[in-house]
């Protein structure tokens, strides 16, 4: 088995992906089916952009910590009470995010057995 080098890993070219599900949420599926289209997925966005900040908040930590200067040590406290903000925030938007698949899902389902029935 061949093993590869972080320098050998490149990241995967999503555009096939981002093409079918642009068509799929077009509201055409395969002989001229509509296909459901699930609300936007900016709380999604809004998740990673947290996360990013706190992997930049974390690293500030380490950094901090790593001089054992008293400011720096006691930065570490507002910063970490910024991390704890975001962390709620992210567990707010994923529940957010569940309600809406949820809702979704279930206004789908019905639409599907009302046509099936019909």
């Amino acid at each position: 088995m061949e093993r590869k080098t972080n320098a050998e890993i490149h990241v995967v070219d999503t555009t096939a992906a981002d093409k079918t599900a642009q068509t799929a949420g077009s509201g055409e599926g395969s002989g001229g089916t509509a296909v459901p289209k699930f609300p936007e997925f900016s709380k999604l966005t809004r998740v990673q952009a947290l996360l990013d900040t706190n992997k930049r908040i974390l690293h500030h930590i380490k950094l901090n910590h790593d001089s054992q200067r008293p400011e720096a040590l006691a930065k570490n406290f507002l910063l970490l009470s910024e991390v704890n903000a975001n962390i709620e925030s992210v567990q707010r938007l994923y529940l957010d995010i569940e309600r809406d698949y949820i809702s979704f899902m279930a206004d789908n389902v019905s639409k599907s057995a009302g046509k099936q029935t019909s």
